[in-house]
């Protein structure tokens, strides 16, 4: 691990991977304004990366293109590695071998922030979850943050920020193969609420298994503290089978009263079909006290929603749902953790 107090030891830096959508430039800039001799090394070629090239026109950078070069993994004081790269890639072996330390650009982000944090994963969903949950917050605190996958980078804008203003982070299972090393070695905090949306079949062309994927999602939660958090759906098999794995609170959410102890669900009105939120009620149920309600319809509750998310961060846009009405369980799911967040527990340790 990298000691995130002496940025400064670190001279020379090899940034892994630039892309065509800014996944590296973050982490590029970053050490460039701290003084560091930056090298970005892609596989892609000139060509291809001019885009990104440009965006980096101001800082003096050497640029390895269409290759990597072993010698900038192993004559280096610092990898970031490219988060969608397995971490036994052959390069980043040199670079172990060696003895330099690896570390991501949203792995760093996080460990530099000293706010507390909510992490929002899932097969499908997460981006309209996060952008939702985010919103939210920022009703109550406009200083909060988006990063991650989602909302830009994240590495330079959170040294920039009160301390205890809140964080959403998008994960990925790439990025959460990564973040789960960092957490278990304390090298990044665990987040304050996770949120997980679903677990279905994903990315098993990366990843070697199913099992893996899984274990890759469930990183995420498997460091929290017992007083903190984790917001699972209870539709999802997978994720009710985690009852016993993690070691925080639990927050079941569903479309209809699961008879957890600690729930989130909708309140439909009398004669209203299955799903129908309008003029219903999201009722929430934690530690035995009695329920509290939320108004169903959103512009009671969480007034203009941007018509869809911010892209995907380092990733190529996608066409997301516009997030108007609640879509259960992901909209008990993004109030309950607003609501958790707003608790004096949340405040940074």
């Amino acid at each position: 691990m990298i000691d995130c107090d002496h940025l400064e030891q670190y001279r020379r830096v090899t940034v892994m991977g630039l892309g065509l959508f800014g996944g590296g430039a973050g982490a590029a800039r970053f050490f460039a304004a701290r003084g560091a001799k930056v090298t970005v090394t892609d596989t892609a070629d000139a060509d291809k990366l001019a885009k990104s090239v440009a965006g980096l026109a101001d800082r003096d950078i050497r640029f390895v293109l269409g290759r990597h070069e072993e010698s900038d993994f192993t004559e280096t004081d610092l990898v970031v590695a490219n988060q969608a790269v397995r971490p036994e890639n052959p390069f980043l072996e040199s670079a172990r071998k060696r003895g330099v330390p690896l570390v991501t650009e949203t792995g760093l982000a996080l460990a530099l922030n000293r706010a507390p944090w909510i992490g929002v994963t899932g097969s499908a969903g997460k981006s309209t979850t996060t952008a939702l949950l985010h919103a939210m917050i920022r009703r109550h605190d406009p200083a909060a943050l988006l990063g991650g996958n989602i909302g830009g980078d994240l590495l330079t804008r959170v040294e920039r920020r009160p301390a205890a203003s809140p964080v959403v982070v998008e994960l990925s299972s790439y990025q959460l193969t990564w973040i789960g090393r960092d957490m278990e070695a304390g090298f990044v905090k665990p987040p304050l609420v996770s949120v997980f949306t679903n677990i279905t079949p994903n990315h098993l062309d990366w990843h070697r298994d199913m099992e893996e994927y899984i274990r890759a999602k469930q990183a995420l939660a498997l460091h929290e503290r017992p007083s903190s958090w984790a917001v699972l759906n209870h539709g999802d098999e997978t994720l009710r089978q985690w009852r016993a794995a993690l070691p925080c609170k639990i927050l079941w959410t569903s479309r209809r009263d699961s008879g957890e102890e600690n729930a989130c669900f909708l309140s439909r009105p009398p004669g209203a079909a299955e799903g129908e939120a309008e003029g219903g009620e999201i009722v929430l149920r934690v530690d035995g006290e009695a329920p509290s309600t939320i108004s169903a319809r959103s512009e009671s509750t969480t007034g203009p929603m941007p018509s869809r998310p911010p892209p995907p961060h380092g990733s190529r846009a996608k066409a997301m749902p516009p997030p108007c009405a609640p879509a259960l369980p992901i909209s008990p799911a993004c109030r309950t953790a607003s609501k958790l967040l707003a608790t004096p527990e949340a405040s940074p340790s």
